[in-house]
């Protein structure tokens, strides 16, 4: 009974971090934009996006719990999110040969 009380804290805490993160930007906005010497309208964007990209990954990775086995789906993520991940590296890697 008090592994199931520490594993709930433990997993809300864990969600409440996640959801927080969205958040952590917006205070450090203005030195982001300075440090990139990026507009303050333009970076303002980070947190817009990252709100429509929560809200969107809510929309269509939730009803898939329902469908799909657990442990499919969250395989399933990983792999789209490493192949995902090597496309925008390749990209920046290019990118640089590219400039150089």
């Amino acid at each position: 009974m008090k592994n199931m009380k520490l594993l709930n804290f433990l997993l809300a805490f864990a969600c409440g971090a996640m959801v927080a993160n969205l958040y952590y930007t917006q205070p450090i906005l203005a030195n982001i934009a300075d440090s990139l010497n990026i507009p303050i309208k333009d970076i303002a964007m980070i947190t817009t996006i990252t709100q429509i990209g929560y809200a969107l990954g809510m929309f269509f990775v939730v009803p898939l719990l329902d469908v799909l086995e657990n442990k499919k789906l969250i395989i399933f993520v990983m792999i789209l999110c490493i192949v995902s991940y090597k496309i925008e590296v390749r990209k920046n890697l290019e990118k640089e040969f590219r400039s150089a």
